[in-house]
């Protein structure tokens, strides 16, 4: 698909319209919440829906096209500046602010695990059908008797929604939510510009891949995921280590595991880096003895500030605990296992663990001679993210340094594997 020919302002309205069909169609075929059957988001009839999924997948096809033009246009050395991808990304998640959830009703469980943590129950001990009422009745069946997975950072967003708009205001408390999100994709959009402060396209390419792109307008604005707060906070957190500030990076770090668990990826990655900086032994573990206790300290204030309790450690595993056909790759853990149990060759546990022992396996030859990065920029087509110069924690150096790094000493040479020097004076460069 080819950017010729095309102004910057062409993509925008273009993409522009499609998010209008987007939102137009969710009044429809989006998400409409079925405790609230005659409300404004009531159900319609069939043919205004089927007319309504005829413009949302349009609205789509012009949303994808119109963000892949621009990235075009980036990689062909065009000029797009920031305050224009700025102007875009507003432009097209400002149509999907009114409308019904697209996509996913996962709101809805927000919405009434807020209720219940309002009304001073366990959300990590009871699922939705405790709560009773419009907001227990839009949750989908299969998390009725579900606990919140999420941290009590999310909870307590959630509850502060529902304490302003009302339990039986279900459009309000969802808008809240929409725009909680939007203040987390604020955040993402702020920290990003930070973070690729490179010259050239770099600062430009980030804000493309990681904030215009349409996954994130539909999951985190459409579907308004408390993922949006998660994202914003990990960026932001990442910015201030990036900056040298590592106390204010891991206490941020640490409020977006509270939002959602997987933010701990992000903080020990950081906290990695920082410590792998420092100069000798004993800086190091001194380092890292800080960081623990930055990151215990921020943990514990924010779960006493919340009120939710500890119970969310024992609950994360709850999405996995339920089935849904949109996760593939759930699909083909369950596929996996009832092959390994059909044709005796052992439980479904165990086929996951030779899968994942299989993928490591497969992935280790490419890693150890290289990894696969490329050492020269693409010239041709978007390049994925890893490509952007922008993307490497290492400033002014070309796409791939940080990984040809390990690479070089990991790769081997002559009789072997290269020994502790090489590995010590590794651990002494400075990656941030």
């Amino acid at each position: 698909m080819s950017a010729a020919g095309s102004t910057v302002r062409g993509s925008v309205l273009l993409g522009a319209l499609g998010s209008v069909l987007l939102g137009a169609g969710a009044w429809a075929a989006g998400a409409l919440p079925p405790g609230v059957p005659d409300g404004v988001w009531g159900r319609r009839g069939e043919s205004v829906t089927w007319v309504c999924v005829a413009a949302s997948c349009a609205g789509l096809v012009l949303l994808v096209t119109a963000w892949w033009q621009l990235g075009s246009r980036l990689a062909s050395g065009a000029g797009v500046g920031r305050w224009q991808l700025r102007a875009a990304l507003w432009c097209w998640a400002l149509p999907l602010v009114p409308g019904p959830l697209v996509g996913s009703s996962d709101a809805y469980s927000y919405l009434a695990q807020g209720a219940l943590a309002g009304r001073g129950l366990d959300v990590y001990a009871l699922g939705p059908a405790a709560l009773g009422g419009p907001l227990a009745a839009n949750v989908p069946g299969m998390w009725h008797r579900s606990p919140a997975p999420y941290g009590p950072l999310s909870v307590a967003a959630a509850r502060a929604v529902v304490a302003v708009t009302g339990e039986q205001h279900v459009v309000a408390a969802v808008l809240g939510l929409r725009l909680v999100a939007l203040a987390g994709v604020g955040l993402m959009v702020w920290a990003l510009g930070r973070l690729a402060d490179t010259s050239g396209p770099g600062a430009a390419g980030a804000l493309w891949a990681g904030a215009l792109n349409p996954l994130v307008l539909l999951h985190l604005v459409g579907g308004a995921h408390n993922d949006a707060l998660m994202l914003g906070l990990v960026l932001a957190g990442l910015l201030a280590f990036r900056r040298g500030r590592w106390c204010l990076g891991t206490v941020v770090l640490t409020a977006a595991v509270l939002v959602k668990a997987p933010a701990a990826v992000a903080l020990l990655c950081a906290a990695a880096v920082t410590v792998a900086g420092r100069d000798g032994p004993r800086q190091r573990w001194r380092q890292a003895a800080r960081l623990a206790g930055v990151a215990a300290a921020a943990l514990v204030a924010g779960v006493a500030v919340c009120g939710q309790g500890w119970g969310w450690l024992w609950t994360l595993r709850t999405p996995a605990a339920v089935h849904t056909l949109l996760s593939l790759s759930t699909d083909a853990g369950h596929l996996l296992g009832w092959l390994a149990e059909g044709l005796g060759w052992g439980t479904a546990g165990g086929a996951m663990t030779a899968a994942r022992l299989a993928g490591l396996l497969g992935a280790w030859p490419r890693w150890a001679t290289g990894c696969g990065a490329p050492r020269t920029p693409v010239p041709n087509g978007p390049r994925a993210p890893g490509c952007w110069r922008w993307w490497s924690p290492h400033r002014r150096r070309s796409p791939g340094t940080c990984c040809g790094r390990w690479c070089r000493w990991r790769r081997p040479t002559g009789g072997g594997w290269r020994g502790p020097a090489r590995r010590r004076q590794w651990w002494r460069s400075r990656w941030w």
